[in-house]
């Protein structure tokens, strides 16, 4: 299949071949990561009011990008799932996230990225949510009082 996509004779010119083909996995690599980051956010238990309405938000958000609809959309699409939303989103970050492992693990990813072992991709879109769940952590954690520590 690989044959008849590219081609051999010196006057073709594949740079915009190779340009789409880059954007392509660029494209399929931030969705991976951003499925990832759905998929831990999702599986957390809390019972803080704030961090729920943050959940609500990320779902009310994906919905609404999915139907290519407004956030308020996304909202009644939630009040008319009740309860059972969170679940509706986990499955589904679930089901984004093995989409695109197929798709890296698949031979057009091969012969998009000639030479790109796939699970290189997957090893630092691990590293960038693991990475961004310590930041999201530390910047979560209370702040220290400086002044009362001034007062002892």
């Amino acid at each position: 299949m690989a044959e008849f996509t590219i081609y051999k004779d010196e006057e073709v010119d594949m740079t915009g071949y190779r340009l789409l083909s880059t954007a392509i996995c660029h494209q399929a690599y931030e969705d991976l990561v951003e499925a990832l980051k759905r998929v831990h956010t999702l599986n957390r238990t809390t019972h803080n009011q704030s961090t729920l309405h943050k959940l609500e938000r990320i779902i009310a958000e994906g919905v609404a990008h999915q139907s290519k609809s407004s956030l308020q959309y996304g909202y009644a699409h939630m009040d008319r799932m009740r309860e059972g939303y969170i679940n509706f989103a986990k499955s589904t970050a679930e089901r984004d996230v093995e989409k695109l492992l197929k798709f890296f693990s698949s031979d057009q990813f091969a012969m998009f990225a000639p030479g790109i072992d796939p699970q290189v991709v997957f090893d630092q879109a691990n590293r960038v949510v693991a990475k961004w769940e310590k930041d999201r952590t530390q910047a979560m954690k209370t702040k220290r009082n400086f002044a009362r520590e001034k007062e002892t």
